[in-house]
């Protein structure tokens, strides 16, 4: 299910605890322009999977104190205080202690003591009439039932650096937050930049405090490489795809001009997913021994084209047109 614009939205999740060493944090969007939402008493209910890295309880519902949303404007909460980018991104106003606020209910004593399972989670939002206002995760949300996880939360590549989840968007509306695909992962948006904004750690991967539509193709991987007939063999791997009609592949000797498109009609996509997809093109047209660019495209339903990755073939090749090197997946750390 979508929620519509004007309610609360569960926008971002970091679940990552670092191994039990950084604070979890689940981010609040109020998309009104106009209207500031008073969370108290708001309830937040969490049911999370029995899970040997889970410190606090299983279940839980907390009934939220006064804390003020701004309009367009974001909330953290967080299970403690933590190192953060800039002072003035995280005021205390912008931020709800979780240690502080609900402890004992909570059952947890210091910041880096998780509340989420880092297999599988539900969380519901309500206000203080009872509605519900927004639900998310990746079990059934049944307090009376031993949950299995639908999907798996996804994580970073890279073990020593977390990366949150970034909520979908459609025309500014969520997508179903209880669906793999309403969510990305930061670390596979090319746009997201370690360090940048965090909450925790320097090398967190994540956007707290801004919430902004992510693209609709959450792009895990993009190699370029040639076979040894020597025809270049293009292969990429989306983890998830929204209102996705499908792809245009495009190549050029310059790194910023000069791209033509290889493939005569659009490579068709999945339109709406969370299930891993993996497509393949092999260019026969490819010059040998020369370097070039490939540039991947992606198109939705309505038209919407939007460049996910450019990728580089080096032109130095061995005399039986072996495999070249690539360059990486997509942001893949030197």
């Amino acid at each position: 299910m979508g929620y519509p614009r004007g309610a609360v939205i569960i926008s971002e999740i970091m679940f990552d605890s670092g191994g039990g060493t950084l604070p979890q944090w689940i981010e609040l969007y109020n998309p009104s322009k106009t209207e500031a939402l008073n969370l108290n008493g708001w309830k937040l209910e969490i049911q999370n999977v029995d899970s040997a890295d889970l410190v606090g309880r299983l279940n839980v519902a907390l009934t939220l104190q006064e804390k003020v949303i701004q309009p367009n404007q974001t909330l953290l909460i967080v299970a403690g205080n933590a190192r953060a980018s800039s002072v003035g991104m995280f005021p205390a106003r912008r931020v709800y202690n979780l240690l502080a606020r609900h402890q004992q209910n909570l059952r947890i004593n210091t910041p880096s003591d998780t509340f989420l399972s880092a297999e599988g989670f539900h969380l519901k939002l309500s206000n203080r009439n009872g509605q519900l206002v927004d639900e998310v995760g990746n079990t059934d949300g049944d307090w009376r039932t031993d949950d299995i996880p639908t999907w798996d939360l996804p994580w970073s590549s890279w073990w020593t650096i977390r990366s949150s989840l970034i909520r979908r968007y459609d025309n500014g509306v969520a997508l179903d937050g209880t669906a793999r695909s309403g969510w990305a992962l930061a670390a596979n948006i090319n746009k997201v930049v370690e360090g940048t904004l965090y909450y925790g750690h320097v090398v967190d991967i994540g956007t707290p405090g801004y919430r902004h539509s992510v693209l609709p193709v959450e792009l895990s991987s993009f190699t370029v490489t040639r076979n040894n007939s020597g025809a270049v063999v293009v292969i990429w791997t989306t983890e998830a795809e929204v209102d996705n009609a499908g792809f245009n592949l495009r190549r050029s000797e310059k790194r910023n001009s000069g791209f033509t498109l290889l493939n005569p009609a659009l490579i068709a996509g999945a339109g709406t997913t969370g299930e891993r997809q993996t497509y393949t093109f092999t260019d026969t047209s490819a010059k040998p021994g020369v370097e070039a660019y490939y540039q991947l495209e992606e198109i939705s339903f309505d038209g919407k084209r939007e460049t996910l990755a450019t990728q580089r073939l080096r032109g130095l090749v061995s005399a039986v047109n072996r495999q070249l090197t690539t360059f990486g997946a997509v942001k893949r750390r030197k």
